[in-house]
């Protein structure tokens, strides 16, 4: 039975908090998964097995990491254009400027900083209807969204 062995060099594991449990690793003849047990490799012929320390918190961890991992992909997933143009990302990317023009006011008013220039009021609209529509999947639910918003700075502006 040939055994590949995990290089270890030998250091006292120090008594400490964060370490659950003692395990070993027995690495199989045909490579495939690791079979872990939580008995003494002590008692197990020299070669076939290899200890291994495991930290109480590694689901939190574990955990931890996958969630991050997941939001990244959520995020990624909302800010990828397709490959073919949707009618919904057409609309966003066809508003005018004329349609631009009162929300990027709003916007201005609640400090939004947009320059006064008809370009910049439409690539300020067309960016957050993008976004929207790629969030969210349609371009009448980003219109809304960005009525709502609109109305939000508008609200602001008079308040402050």
């Amino acid at each position: 039975m040939s055994q590949t062995r995990i290089p270890m060099h030998p250091v006292p594991i120090q008594s400490c908090e964060d370490v659950e449990t003692a395990a070993c690793i027995r690495n199989l003849e045909d490579g495939s998964d690791l079979d872990w047990s939580t008995f003494n490799s002590r008692l197990l012929p020299e070669g076939e097995w290899t200890d291994v320390v495991r930290r109480a918190d590694m689901e939190v961890q574990i955990a931890t990491v996958m969630a991050e991992k997941d939001a990244q992909i959520r995020h990624l997933q909302t800010i990828t254009l397709p490959d073919e143009m949707t009618p919904d990302i057409e609309s966003a990317l066809g508003t005018i400027c004329f349609r631009a023009a009162p929300y990027a006011h709003a916007f201005r008013k609640a400090g939004a900083a947009i320059p006064a220039k008809a370009e910049a009021e439409q690539a300020f609209v067309i960016f957050k209807l993008l976004k929207g529509v790629l969030q969210h999947g349609s371009f009448e639910k980003a219109a809304d969204i960005l009525l709502e918003e609109a109305h939000a700075a508008i609200k602001k502006s008079r308040e402050g």
